[in-house]
């Protein structure tokens, strides 16, 4: 049993280097993606959050989104097991919800905070405690809503596809301005009014499904990886 138990500890080590060079990469990727787009462009634009092809348009967010952005729930009540989801920064990771326990309120507390609540192709970004983590809702969380941490951040889908927003926030420059943006020590926080008036690239719908695809395709690796880890995890 020791020897089995010793091989599988092997396993596990060597998945998490595949598991941190593939994360590498796709921080490598996200860069020069970002910055020259799907193939090398003659020139280059310089904005407060990084470098971009010359013919993508950089605007404001508040310009690309159909409603405000707003905080979700601040405080949850007694919640009700048979009651709305609530997400909260610590389930999401690498755009995506990692296993958890579900949080639940009750119908009339989610009601309270109408605006927050979720449809499918939003954008939820973490605004508060760990700033910046971001994923794109999905069918399955359709009605749900959000804690205090997270902002839902609804675009203009003919304009910008929530998909290329989700890996942009998470590229590693925009992460690096998070960190110079954010107030607050004990909760480091963004304030809505920054996220609003925020530069963001719009490259063309076609050049942004191009991207959107990379990034999966690369992505993809990653979360194979993660799940081998966690096998190999069950067999301890």
């Amino acid at each position: 049993i020791a020897t089995v138990l010793h091989t599988v500890d092997q396993a596990i080590q060597k998945t998490e280097e595949i598991i941190e060079r593939s994360d590498r990469l796709l921080c490598g990727i996200m860069d020069d993606i970002f910055e020259q787009g799907v193939s090398s462009p003659d020139r280059l634009q310089e904005t407060p959050v990084g470098r971009f092809p010359k013919l993508w348009d950089i605007v404001q967010m508040r310009s690309i989104l159909v409603e405000k952005p707003s905080y979700g729930i601040v405080k949850t009540g007694d919640g009700d097991k048979n009651g709305i989801r609530m997400i909260r920064t610590q389930v999401i990771e690498h755009g995506k919800l990692v296993a958890d326990e579900p949080i639940r309120v009750t119908k009339a507390k989610s009601e309270e905070y109408e605006r927050t609540k979720i449809s499918e192709g939003n954008v939820l970004l973490s605004v508060m405690g760990t700033v910046g983590r971001s994923m794109c809702a999905t069918q399955d969380l359709e009605g749900c809503n959000v804690n205090r941490a997270l902002a839902v951040l609804k675009f203009d889908n003919s304009r910008v596809l929530p998909e290329f927003a989700d890996f942009w926030f998470r590229s590693p420059h925009v992460q690096s301005y998070f960190e110079t943006q954010k107030f607050g020590t004990a909760q480091p926080r963004l304030n809505l009014g920054f996220l609003r008036k925020m530069k963001f690239p719009v490259p063309p719908i076609n050049i942004q499904k191009d991207i959107v695809e990379i990034l999966s395709n690369s992505e993809q690796r990653y979360w194979i990886e993660r799940e081998t880890k966690n096998q190999l995890q069950r067999c301890k």
